[in-house]
Protein backbone atom coordinates (compact mmCIF):
# COMPACT_ATOMS: atom_id res chain seq x y z
CA UNK A 1 0.00 0.00 0.00
CA UNK A 2 1.03 3.41 -1.18
CA UNK A 3 1.85 5.97 1.79
CA UNK A 4 -0.01 9.19 2.15
CA UNK A 5 1.97 12.00 0.28
CA UNK A 6 3.32 14.65 1.81
CA UNK A 7 1.26 17.22 0.51
CA UNK A 8 -2.07 15.42 1.94
CA UNK A 9 -0.86 14.46 5.41
CA UNK A 10 -0.33 19.23 5.10
CA UNK A 11 -3.71 19.60 4.26
CA UNK A 12 -4.80 17.25 6.46
CA UNK A 13 -3.01 18.42 9.39
CA UNK A 14 -4.20 22.04 8.69
CA UNK A 15 -7.90 21.03 8.19
CA UNK A 16 -7.27 19.42 11.90
CA UNK A 17 -5.54 22.32 13.55
CA UNK A 18 -8.26 24.59 12.36
CA UNK A 19 -11.25 22.27 13.34
CA UNK A 20 -9.75 21.95 16.81
CA UNK A 21 -9.27 25.73 16.71
CA UNK A 22 -12.77 26.28 15.73
CA UNK A 23 -13.98 23.79 18.59
CA UNK A 24 -11.99 25.80 21.01
CA UNK A 25 -13.38 29.17 20.16
CA UNK A 26 -16.74 27.60 20.09
CA UNK A 27 -16.12 26.37 23.75
CA UNK A 28 -15.16 30.01 24.64
CA UNK A 29 -18.14 31.02 23.22
CA UNK A 30 -20.31 28.71 25.36
CA UNK A 31 -19.13 29.67 28.34
CA UNK A 32 -18.99 33.17 27.89
CA UNK A 33 -22.90 33.02 26.82
CA UNK A 34 -23.48 31.26 30.17
CA UNK A 35 -21.62 33.39 32.15
CA UNK A 36 -22.65 36.80 30.56
CA UNK A 37 -25.77 39.49 31.38
CA UNK A 38 -28.22 39.95 29.02
CA UNK A 39 -28.63 43.97 28.70
CA UNK A 40 -29.98 46.45 26.40
CA UNK A 41 -27.28 49.29 24.61
CA UNK A 42 -28.23 51.63 22.21
CA UNK A 43 -25.94 52.42 18.99
CA UNK A 44 -24.44 56.20 19.03
CA UNK A 45 -22.15 56.12 15.95
CA UNK A 46 -20.30 54.15 13.81
CA UNK A 47 -16.79 53.56 12.99
CA UNK A 48 -15.77 52.73 9.12
CA UNK A 49 -13.66 49.87 8.52
CA UNK A 50 -11.92 49.73 5.00
CA UNK A 51 -10.48 46.96 3.21
CA UNK A 52 -8.93 46.57 -0.22
CA UNK A 53 -11.95 47.22 -2.28
CA UNK A 54 -15.32 48.60 0.26
CA UNK A 55 -15.96 50.00 3.80
CA UNK A 56 -18.26 48.59 5.83
CA UNK A 57 -19.99 50.30 9.00
CA UNK A 58 -19.55 48.81 12.38
CA UNK A 59 -21.55 50.37 15.30
CA UNK A 60 -20.75 51.55 18.18
CA UNK A 61 -22.75 50.58 21.34
CA UNK A 62 -23.27 52.86 24.10
CA UNK A 63 -24.52 50.86 27.53
CA UNK A 64 -24.41 51.28 31.38
CA UNK A 65 -22.20 49.12 33.49
CA UNK A 66 -23.67 47.21 36.95
CA UNK A 67 -22.25 50.33 38.58
CA UNK A 68 -24.41 52.59 36.95
CA UNK A 69 -21.67 54.42 34.59
CA UNK A 70 -21.85 54.14 30.94
CA UNK A 71 -19.39 52.63 28.42
CA UNK A 72 -19.06 51.81 24.85
CA UNK A 73 -17.78 49.08 22.35
CA UNK A 74 -17.37 48.88 18.92
CA UNK A 75 -18.74 45.90 17.41
CA UNK A 76 -16.78 43.03 16.13
CA UNK A 77 -18.79 42.71 13.25
CA UNK A 78 -19.29 45.63 10.14
CA UNK A 79 -21.54 45.60 7.29
CA UNK A 80 -22.52 48.08 4.78
CA UNK A 81 -25.03 49.37 4.46
CA UNK A 82 -24.89 49.31 8.81
CA UNK A 83 -27.26 46.79 10.00
CA UNK A 84 -28.91 49.61 12.82
CA UNK A 85 -29.58 53.02 12.83
CA UNK A 86 -28.16 55.59 15.25
CA UNK A 87 -30.23 55.88 18.87
CA UNK A 88 -31.77 52.00 17.95
CA UNK A 89 -31.98 49.49 21.40
CA UNK A 90 -29.67 47.12 20.90
CA UNK A 91 -29.87 43.47 22.79
CA UNK A 92 -26.12 42.83 24.35
CA UNK A 93 -24.06 40.50 26.37
CA UNK A 94 -21.24 41.45 29.19
CA UNK A 95 -19.13 39.28 30.98
CA UNK A 96 -20.24 39.23 34.91
CA UNK A 97 -16.56 39.57 36.24
CA UNK A 98 -15.18 41.59 33.37
CA UNK A 99 -18.46 43.99 32.24
CA UNK A 100 -15.74 45.58 29.85
CA UNK A 101 -16.19 41.91 27.71
CA UNK A 102 -18.77 42.89 25.73
CA UNK A 103 -20.83 41.57 22.19
CA UNK A 104 -24.12 41.99 20.49
CA UNK A 105 -26.34 39.25 21.71
CA UNK A 106 -26.59 37.72 17.85
CA UNK A 107 -25.96 34.81 16.26
CA UNK A 108 -23.80 35.99 13.51
CA UNK A 109 -21.87 38.57 16.24
CA UNK A 110 -21.14 35.04 18.68
CA UNK A 111 -20.30 32.74 16.14
CA UNK A 112 -18.63 34.41 13.20
CA UNK A 113 -14.89 33.69 14.07
CA UNK A 114 -16.01 30.15 14.76
CA UNK A 115 -17.70 29.56 11.39
CA UNK A 116 -14.95 31.27 9.54
CA UNK A 117 -12.39 28.80 11.17
CA UNK A 118 -14.38 25.69 11.17
CA UNK A 119 -15.59 26.45 7.02
CA UNK A 120 -12.35 27.19 5.75
CA UNK A 121 -11.18 23.30 7.95
CA UNK A 122 -13.42 21.54 6.44
CA UNK A 123 -12.78 22.97 3.57
CA UNK A 124 -9.32 21.28 3.90
CA UNK A 125 -10.50 18.27 4.87
CA UNK A 126 -12.55 17.36 1.93
CA UNK A 127 -9.57 19.06 -0.19
CA UNK A 128 -7.49 16.08 1.97
CA UNK A 129 -9.99 13.25 1.91
CA UNK A 130 -11.18 13.54 -1.80
CA UNK A 131 -8.09 14.69 -3.76
CA UNK A 132 -6.85 10.58 -3.78
CA UNK A 133 -10.08 9.79 -4.76
CA UNK A 134 -10.19 12.43 -7.84
CA UNK A 135 -6.53 11.28 -8.80
CA UNK A 136 -7.76 7.94 -8.76
CA UNK A 137 -10.41 8.12 -11.10
CA UNK A 138 -8.40 10.41 -13.59
CA UNK A 139 -5.74 7.67 -13.95
CA UNK A 140 -8.51 5.28 -14.01
CA UNK A 141 -10.29 7.36 -16.92
CA UNK A 142 -6.85 7.14 -18.97
CA UNK A 143 -6.13 3.57 -18.44
CA UNK A 144 -9.86 2.86 -19.62
CA UNK A 145 -9.70 5.17 -22.62
CA UNK A 146 -6.06 3.71 -23.30
CA UNK A 147 -7.24 0.37 -23.57
CA UNK A 148 -10.80 0.61 -25.00
CA UNK A 149 -10.28 4.57 -26.87
CA UNK A 150 -9.98 4.78 -30.42
CA UNK A 151 -5.73 5.66 -31.38
CA UNK A 152 -5.63 9.08 -33.06
CA UNK A 153 -1.95 10.28 -34.07
CA UNK A 154 -2.86 14.28 -34.04
CA UNK A 155 -0.69 16.50 -35.39
CA UNK A 156 1.11 19.31 -32.60
CA UNK A 157 -0.67 22.83 -33.31
CA UNK A 158 0.96 24.31 -30.59
CA UNK A 159 1.44 25.29 -27.23
CA UNK A 160 -1.07 28.20 -24.85
CA UNK A 161 -1.84 29.67 -21.64
CA UNK A 162 -4.95 28.19 -20.00
CA UNK A 163 -6.72 31.79 -18.72
CA UNK A 164 -9.47 30.11 -17.53
CA UNK A 165 -7.41 29.23 -14.44
CA UNK A 166 -5.22 31.15 -12.56
CA UNK A 167 -2.79 29.61 -9.49
CA UNK A 168 -0.99 31.39 -7.32
CA UNK A 169 -0.95 34.27 -10.41
CA UNK A 170 0.01 31.72 -12.72
CA UNK A 171 -1.52 30.41 -15.90
CA UNK A 172 -1.34 26.67 -16.74
CA UNK A 173 0.03 25.38 -20.17
CA UNK A 174 -2.05 23.16 -22.68
CA UNK A 175 -0.53 21.46 -25.58
CA UNK A 176 -2.95 21.85 -28.58
CA UNK A 177 -3.10 19.27 -31.31
CA UNK A 178 -5.12 18.30 -34.20
CA UNK A 179 -6.50 14.73 -35.89
CA UNK A 180 -9.33 13.40 -38.06
CA UNK A 181 -11.35 11.22 -35.64
CA UNK A 182 -11.99 7.52 -37.55
CA UNK A 183 -15.36 7.48 -36.32
CA UNK A 184 -16.79 10.56 -37.62
CA UNK A 185 -14.63 11.65 -40.28
CA UNK A 186 -13.92 15.10 -38.99
CA UNK A 187 -11.36 16.93 -37.70
CA UNK A 188 -10.85 17.18 -34.35
CA UNK A 189 -8.68 19.64 -31.67
CA UNK A 190 -7.61 18.51 -28.44
CA UNK A 191 -6.17 19.88 -25.66
CA UNK A 192 -4.15 18.64 -23.13
CA UNK A 193 -4.40 18.97 -19.29
CA UNK A 194 -3.18 21.63 -17.37
CA UNK A 195 0.21 21.45 -17.28
CA UNK A 196 2.41 23.94 -14.83
CA UNK A 197 5.81 23.78 -17.00
CA UNK A 198 6.39 24.90 -20.31
CA UNK A 199 6.97 21.81 -22.33
CA UNK A 200 7.59 23.63 -25.67
CA UNK A 201 11.34 22.38 -25.13
CA UNK A 202 9.96 18.83 -25.62
CA UNK A 203 8.05 18.89 -28.43
CA UNK A 204 9.66 19.01 -31.94
CA UNK A 205 7.85 18.88 -35.46
CA UNK A 206 5.82 15.78 -33.77
CA UNK A 207 2.79 13.45 -33.25
CA UNK A 208 0.69 12.75 -30.30
CA UNK A 209 -1.37 10.06 -29.72
CA UNK A 210 -4.45 10.67 -28.35
CA UNK A 211 -7.30 8.25 -27.11
CA UNK A 212 -10.98 9.09 -27.94
CA UNK A 213 -14.13 7.62 -26.14
CA UNK A 214 -15.68 5.44 -29.01
CA UNK A 215 -19.08 7.07 -28.05
CA UNK A 216 -18.32 10.51 -26.45
CA UNK A 217 -15.79 12.17 -29.19
CA UNK A 218 -15.57 14.92 -26.58
CA UNK A 219 -14.25 12.60 -23.70
CA UNK A 220 -10.45 12.01 -24.32
CA UNK A 221 -7.01 12.07 -23.51
CA UNK A 222 -3.67 13.01 -24.45
CA UNK A 223 -0.67 10.81 -24.46
CA UNK A 224 1.97 12.87 -22.88
CA UNK A 225 4.61 10.02 -21.49
CA UNK A 226 7.55 11.72 -23.46
CA UNK A 227 7.22 14.56 -21.23
CA UNK A 228 9.20 14.17 -17.51
CA UNK A 229 6.99 13.72 -14.52
CA UNK A 230 4.19 13.34 -16.92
Amino acid sequence: MKSMPLLQKIVLIIAMLMLSLAFYMALNTLVYIQGATKSVGKVIDFKGVYSSHSMTYAPIIEYQLPNGKTAHFISSTSSYPPAYDVGEPVNILYSTQQPQNVSINGFFSLWIGELIVGGLGLVFLVIGLFSPILTWLRRRKKANLTLYGDRIDTKLQGVERNFNLRVNGRHPYQIVTQGINPRTSEKQTFKSQNLWRDPTAYLDERWITVYVDKKRPKRYVMDLAFLVGE
